[in-house]
């Protein structure tokens, strides 16, 4: 597929939401780790444009247009992981442990 790029690439070092570290209060370390991305912007060849987020950093590594190619390999992947996740209810836990999470985990995945 043939994508045109609007811009080479943005890249962006934030820390997470106020509602995220307040959820990860108990662990310190993870809150105020910089996350950092890089945004590339790709023309869809219809008018339209997408803005594209990834970890993916090293310009002189990965380019605008390889990124793009990427994406389009990787989206079969992603939707695999949201079925998966889906049908394996991973936001309705019974229980708040880590023991009881990966109870909850298998005994779905198994059923």
């Amino acid at each position: 597929m043939n994508y045109g790029l609007c811009f080479y690439g943005v890249f962006l070092k934030t820390l997470l939401p106020k509602k995220d570290r307040e959820l990860l209060k108990e662990y310190p370390e993870v809150i105020y780790e910089q996350l950092c991305c890089r945004l590339v912007c790709v023309d869809l060849g219809n008018g339209d444009k997408e803005i594209r987020c990834t970890s993916l950093t090293g310009t002189e590594k990965f380019y605008a247009n390889e990124i793009a190619e990427l994406y389009h390999f990787r989206w079969g992947e992603e939707e695999g992981y949201k079925l998966f996740k889906s049908r394996v209810e991973v936001e309705q836990f019974s229980e708040k442990t880590a023991w009881a999470v990966k109870q909850d985990f298998y005994a779905k995945c198994l059923s």
